[in-house]
């Protein structure tokens, strides 16, 4: 093939320009509201690097979805931009006029359609239907085969060794009056995520089942796995360690400082990899790690060892979601998880000295958990219940959707086949209020409906989701039912100061015979068994016990640290302001935009309510004596942050704790 001859101006020739010296490419990532939904974008560096090396024009851009929430998963595998995002988008695509386009997400057939309309020149390659590239080991020849243009020098290798990966990229500007979002993290890959792999044909749960081919018939029974075996050249650190240093000394970049380590090889050589981080001198940065419950006792050691040196380098190591996934024997052996509640323990215990030594530096985002199942009895349910009641965060946040926290069966997994062989299968997710497709990977991909096989459960369960929906902040009732729900559990906040209380009475009168017929039923058995509320006091409580009117007319005894709190609450929006504003602002950016002491029986407490243009942040400061769990508890306080906005970015997370720990160490000045 040749290729036209140019000329200048001038009449003099010039070099033929070659294939690739006319190809632009421009992969585009859609950020969502789930920091860590970005598997597909992982090869975008090492693309954006092999494109270069190719002779390409080449540039990597992000696009914010704004319009709409992205963290359930039920919407999220099929983008369709709002006209503001679209418009955003094209005009992009107008500047850098590619030949090429990649988005990481499948977009919508009317988006296609539009976009070969108004540019027919560019090409749409496909990569989220692409086995070659959802696996671990993209071939190298897989970009410039795509592209047209030789192979040659790429076949037979692996993208990860073959490429030098780069890592500058920009955000596509936001529709008029939206804000930036939150930068993402750096996705460092390395190598298979996990090497748990017991045969589940030794599960006495699988005996006589046909399992599924390959990784499917080893390990978790309901994980949905890729790759197991390491086939790279480049040994594991050292590839890792090649992608965190690249970045770091990319300054051209809208991806933070954030690098979340998806190798299980590499963080079981934590104590190597830290080193070599060390040894780099990177500037300080956050590193995110995820363990089985029994590789992070295996690592313990390591991580222990290296903590002062990542604290006086100024790195921070967050340990995020560690799956318990349950505390009843027979569901997780049902599971294939092959971990015990002694284990847990053990963890628990570490990892509160971790945080207790090096609160800087260490961080941990609480556990998974898998609560309700097909085969889910009470007698289940009362054994992980019992045993969240003793947990406070860091270890397991009892947010609502954790408590109702149920099975996602995925037809390719060995567990689907157990559901469907016991019957536990049905056609439809009708009989499900709350489900939101957190581990469907693609539009392609189902989510199996099922029922649960003990009626009891079924019947709990209805009460279970409705209670807990109802209970987010901003939500309402689904229904009378849940409405009557709500009503009783907030009549008796004696008995019932949080909302497991609640499930736990609930959960005895459900054991109860004769069975219960429907939620209906369980509602009225729980309100005939209450007792009377206790009489209101009869005389003046003494000076040492002050008590304070309440919106229901209960008196309630006030504790010292309630009453800190509330003689120091009017000045504690000022202080607040003051620290957002500064120059060691643990959340950059964010400023007080209200505060309001809450109504209603219990101790003193304030609601307070940040911004950053139109993001908000609703955080409730009580005692650290008031009842129930809290997202964070520092000296005096206890800090929780309201569902309807969620800590949905490590920094948030990392800002508000660090927000919580300088308030709580003010009040603690105070009080000597």
């Amino acid at each position: 093939m040749s290729f036209p001859v140019q000329r200048s101006r001038v009449g003099r020739r010039v070099a033929p320009r070659t294939r690739a010296g006319r190809l632009r490419l421009l992969l585009v990532e859609f950020l969502f509201d789930d920091p860590y939904g970005r598997d597909k974008s992982e090869m975008f560096p090492f693309w954006l690097g092999q494109a270069r090396a190719l002779g390409l024009e080449a540039a990597w851009r992000f696009a914010g979805l704004y319009s709409r929430d992205t963290s359930g998963h039920l919407d999220r595998h099929t983008v369709r931009p709002s006209p503001a995002e679209t418009r955003s988008l094209f005009a992009t695509i107008r500047e850098l006029r590619p030949t090429h386009l990649i988005f990481s997400e499948a977009i919508d057939g009317g988006l296609q359609r539009r976009l070969a309309r108004t540019f027919p020149r560019t090409k749409q390659v496909s990569i989220w239907d692409d086995p070659d590239v959802r696996s671990l080991y993209c071939p190298a020849d897989w970009l410039p085969r795509r592209l047209g243009l030789p192979t040659n020098a790429w076949e037979g290798r692996w993208l990860l060794d073959a490429v030098e990966p780069q890592y500058d990229n920009r955000l596509i500007p936001p529709p008029r009056g939206r804000a930036e979002p939150p930068r993402p993290y750096v996705a460092v890959i390395a190598g298979p995520v996990c090497l748990y792999g017991r045969p589940l044909a030794r599960n006495p749960y699988y005996a006589g089942l046909e399992l599924p081919p390959g990784p499917g018939a080893i390990g978790c029974a309901f994980c949905r796995k890729r790759e197991l075996v390491y086939r790279l050249k480049t040994p594991p650190v050292e590839l890792a360690l090649r992608q965190c240093r690249t970045a770091a000394a990319t300054l051209d970049r809208f991806s933070g400082d954030t690098y979340l380590i998806r190798a299980a090889r590499v963080a079981l050589g934590f104590g190597d990899f830290v080193q070599a981080v060390l040894d780099a001198d990177l500037p300080p940065s956050r590193f995110l790690f995820s363990y089985r419950v029994d590789e992070l006792l295996r690592v313990a050691d390591q991580v222990t060892a290296k903590l002062p040196g990542l604290a006086r380098a100024g790195h921070r190591l967050r340990i995020y979601n560690p799956g318990i996934e349950n505390f009843s024997a027979r569901e997780n052996e049902r599971f294939n998880k092959g971990i015990s509640p002694e284990q847990v323990d053990r963890v628990v215990a570490q990892i509160r000295r971790w945080a207790g030594a090096f609160p800087e530096t260490f961080s941990f985002e609480s556990f998974g958990m898998i609560l309700f199942t097909p085969w889910t009895t009470l007698d289940d349910v009362a054994v992980n219940y019992r045993r969240l009641r003793n947990f406070t965060f860091p270890e397991i946040g009892m947010e609502w959707r954790r408590l109702r926290s149920k099975l996602q069966i995925l037809p390719e997994t060995a567990i689907a086949r157990l559901a469907a062989r016991d019957g536990a299968l049905v056609d439809s997710f009708d009989g499900f209020f709350f489900w939101d497709g957190r581990c469907v990977g693609d539009p392609r991909q189902r989510e199996l409906p099922w029922r649960f096989l003990d009626p009891r459960t079924a019947v709990f369960y209805e009460l279970v989701w409705r209670l807990t929906a109802a209970q987010e902040p901003g939500a309402r009732p689904a229904d009378a039912l849940a409405r009557r729900t709500l009503e009783l559990f907030q009549s008796r906040p004696d008995r019932w100061p949080h909302v497991l209380d609640f499930l736990l009475e609930k959960l005895d009168a459900a054991t109860r015979d004769p069975p219960i017929e429907d939620p209906a039923d369980l509602l009225e058995r729980i309100r005939r068994g209450l007792p009377a509320p206790p009489p209101r006091a009869a005389r003046r409580a003494p000076r040492s016990e002050k008590t304070r009117p309440v919106a229901t007319g209960i008196r309630r005894t006030e504790t010292p640290l309630g009453r800190l709190l509330r003689i120091e609450a009017p000045s504690l929006p000022a202080r607040l302001a003051r620290l957002l504003a500064s120059a060691r602002s643990p959340l950059p950016g964010w400023r007080l935009h209200s505060w309001a002491p809450r109504a209603g029986d219990g101790p003193f407490e304030l609601t307070l309510e940040l911004r950053r243009r139109d993001e908000r942040l609703e955080l409730r400061l009580a005692p650290a004596d008031a009842p129930g769990p809290a997202f964070v508890e520092q000296g005096p306080l206890k800090l929780w942050f309201a569902d309807s906005t969620p800590l949905d970015t490590p920094e948030k997370q990392q800002g508000v704790q660090q927000l919580a720990r300088l308030l709580g160490r003010t009040l603690e000045r105070t009080a000597r």
